[in-house]
């Protein structure tokens, strides 16, 4: 438990919520600390970069697909540019 949760515009059971956090210190210091620990556990750098991850793989899954072959522009080479240091491989799995 991270809260105590009421309905939206429900003034009285905001109230009453409100009172009984004032009147039980042992209840908002436990609620706070679940609260923390859900954060920390949650919302995390690595969960993040997954979540980020995630939504790339879905967006490229989607715009995959068959293409035309442009033309190249006027100066520029058909082939594609290469990124020094960085192997076929790795770019596949990007």
């Amino acid at each position: 438990e991270t809260c105590l949760a009421v309905p939206p515009g429900d003034a009285g059971a905001l109230a009453a919520a409100l009172s009984r956090l004032l009147a039980d210190p042992a209840l908002r210091a436990r609620l706070g600390r679940a609260g923390r620990e859900r954060v920390l556990d949650r919302f995390t750098w690595a969960r993040a970069a997954q979540g980020t991850v995630a939504h790339y793989r879905e967006a490229i899954a989607r715009s995959a697909g068959p293409r035309r072959a442009e033309a190249p522009s006027p100066g520029r080479s058909a082939a594609p540019a290469s990124v020094a240091g960085v192997s076929s491989e790795s770019r596949a799995t990007c």
